[in-house]
């Protein structure tokens, strides 16, 4: 399971500043309740280049009682493309690419399918 894209608030018009916006929360909620269901490892993708977005999300998912031990955080590329080729290299040396399942939005498609 790999949630793609995303954002926090940086406004406090916007909602809490730091934290994962509503659609960054809903894609985690997807990606979770299809890992529960597949009993699959998460996989986290978000590089160096948003570092409050790779905490906010992980600090979301340890909210929700999803053991970290299945969460596989691949801090490297600098876009979706380089962050996608980054987990897929991953999870190859891992042996978990047999299939892999992406939680995104419809701007990151093109970069996940040519991978």
């Amino acid at each position: 399971m790999v949630p793609y894209g995303g954002r926090t608030y940086k406004n406090p018009a916007e909602g809490p500043v730091g934290q994962l916006s509503v659609d960054s929360r809903d894609r985690v909620d997807v990606a979770l309740r299809v890992a529960r269901k597949e009993d699959a490892t998460l996989v986290l993708g978000v590089g160096p280049q948003i570092p409050n977005l790779a905490e906010a999300t992980l600090c979301y998912i340890a909210n929700s009682s999803w053991p970290m031990e299945r969460v596989v955080h691949q801090p490297e590329g600098s876009n979706s493309w380089n962050e996608t080729a980054a987990v897929v290299s991953a999870l190859r040396e891992r042996g978990d690419a047999e299939e892999v399942f992406a939680v995104t939005s419809w701007y990151h498609i093109p970069r996940l399918w040519c991978v």
